[in-house]
């Protein structure tokens, strides 16, 4: 019963598709993350990764094809379910926050470190067609790109509610 319950727990904070946690979990963790940055006087990061012209890959390739790039995000950005490909540590948590948009909550994480982090996400976005997985997108005209909203804590933010909202609509 015990890990019934805590299976249907998992099941119920991440999304069903990418395997990412889901928004109301990646709120709930931001504010304890900032709450320990606030405490340990360390820094903690955030990105916001958006695909860029997502809707135009659904229209020409299907939607299966556009679930697949959202699962390859998925792997892309949690080290918890393929380690190989994520670009995530397993102290950092990633969600998906809704459409085609994800978050990175990265801990222990300066301004220039998530500069950084966020660097090797947009390369790897660009890299992922080339899977066999999205092979489909190789002939494609526009290349698969992301755009990329970077906050710290405590720079842009001084809880984790400002955090947020300094990248809302990015």
């Amino acid at each position: 019963l015990v890990h019934t319950n805590e299976q249907l727990r998992d099941q119920s904070s991440r999304d069903s598709l990418t395997g990412l946690y889901n928004h109301s979990h990646f709120q709930h963790t931001l504010a304890q993350m900032c709450a320990q940055a606030t405490r340990s006087m360390r820094p903690l990061s955030l990105l916001f990764i958006d695909l860029d012209d997502f809707k135009s890959i659904n229209d020409t390739y299907g939607h299966a094809a556009g679930d697949q790039v959202l699962k390859e995000m998925g792997w892309l950005l949690d080290s918890q379910q393929r380690p190989t490909r994520s670009l995530a540590r397993v102290s950092d948590v990633a969600a998906r926050y809704g459409g085609e948009e994800f978050a990175l909550i990265l801990s222990d994480t300066s301004m220039d470190g998530a500069l950084s982090a966020a660097e090797r996400v947009r390369h790897r976005v660009t890299s992922l067609p080339m899977l066999p997985e999205l092979a489909m997108l190789a002939d494609r005209q526009r290349p698969l790109t992301c755009s990329i909203g970077v906050a710290s804590f405590p720079i842009h933010a001084g809880d984790a509610a400002e955090l947020d909202l300094e990248n809302e609509g990015c």
